[in-house]
């Protein structure tokens, strides 16, 4: 038996936590997406021979940097309380020289929209966009940032990353497997409006290191997360099982 743990992942209780061992101590293996989950695994008492890191991946040549416009920044994903797009938009205020684009729809997108003319915030929404048209965004856009309250390894992030973007990060479960602080992209506290409203002073101010930082991801994508990579690494955990 093989478990693949692909839901979201939070605060556990005791007993959810009796729970869940005695499913997991029945499969052979146990596939975490991120160095939390595995570390989370190990507490509840599963051993570590079991448990094999095979994090999210990114067909990296789907998406792929291209000429990116200066200062573009960017949010991709679902519109919603947890993905946290007040604080991108109150970070931005009385900022200048950018062009927000907000691909998405869901359940915040009018009240953010309110805020964001309420800012003055200079913000284009998208609403839905076709899964086809995601690369060419990412591809063209500068800067990424997810604030969100909660993540499991971004995927988002990941094709982000992978696009070359300078990815600003909140720090969620799988963010520091993806992203080390200042090397390949910048992590900041959750919720944190100081935080943020810096990094993107910084960013905006400062193209070669937003470039430089774009770069370093996108190596990193090559080196860790790109699907041909943990396609391997599934097939030898299957074939370990069968």
């Amino acid at each position: 038996l093989l478990l693949y743990l692909l839901v979201n992942f939070g605060p556990f209780t005791s007993i959810f936590n009796f729970a869940q061992k005695k499913v997991y101590s029945k499969a052979d293996k146990i596939i975490a997406l991120c160095s939390e989950m595995r570390n989370h695994f190990l507490e509840i008492g599963i051993p570590e021979k079991k448990i094999e890191l095979i994090p999210n991946f990114v067909n990296a040549q789907k998406f792929k940097p291209l000429k990116k416009k200066k200062n573009s920044i960017l949010f991709v994903g679902r519109l919603e309380k947890e993905k946290n797009l007040r604080l991108l938009l109150k970070s931005l205020l009385h900022k200048k020289n950018y062009e927000l684009t907000i691909a998405g729809t869901g359940p915040e997108l009018n009240e953010l929209k309110i805020l964001a003319r309420e800012l003055k915030i200079n913000a284009n929404f998208l609403g839905f966009v076709d899964r086809e048209k995601i690369p060419e965004l990412f591809a063209s856009h500068s800067i990424f940032v997810l604030p969100s309250d909660f993540e499991v390894m971004s995927l988002s992030v990941l094709e982000a990353m992978s696009s070359g973007c300078c990815v600003l990060a909140s720090k969620t479960f799988g963010s520091r497997d993806q992203i080390m602080h200042k090397k390949n992209g910048l992590l900041f506290d959750k919720n944190s409006f100081r935080q943020l409203s810096n990094q993107l002073d910084l960013v905006l101010s400062d193209s070669m290191l937003c470039s430089k930082l774009g770069k370093s991801a996108r190596k990193k994508v090559l080196k860790k997360f790109d699907s041909k990579i943990a396609a391997k690494k599934i097939e030898k955990v299957y074939e370990s099982v069968l």
